[in-house]
């Protein structure tokens, strides 16, 4: 049920941007913005460490002072704390090593709960 409800926010939210907005005001083509975006949005779905190591090591190319960013709310996409994060992007079958990498980035990038 909750996952249903997410999803259909998450289609209506989307359908709503992509006919009020133009695509890079809905942030469609936008990329990370720090190391953090950068480790979520390219750990998503890493399975294997030599993966992992990779896209770490582009991150830090691409970010290399690893300035922590403002926390945020995703407004319309995606998980709004934390722990939204963590169960969005850390599977059941996700290795260790990544999911270490991506528990830290939600924790960096979203607020906590309290």
């Amino acid at each position: 049920m909750i996952k249903s409800a997410l999803t259909y926010r998450i289609l209506s939210a989307q359908a709503m941007l992509l006919c009020l907005a133009s695509p890079a005001e809905a942030g469609l083509f936008s990329g990370p913005d720090n190391y953090y975006e950068c480790i979520l949005e390219r750990l998503d779905g890493a399975e294997d460490y030599e993966v992992a190591v990779e896209a770490n090591s582009q991150c830090l190319t691409e970010f290399p002072d690893m300035t922590l960013p403002e926390k945020k709310s995703s407004f319309l996409f995606g998980p709004d704390t934390s722990s939204e994060c963590v169960e969005a992007y850390v599977k059941d079958t996700t290795p260790f090593y990544v999911a270490t990498q991506l528990r830290q980035a939600c924790f960096v990038v979203y607020p906590t709960n309290y």
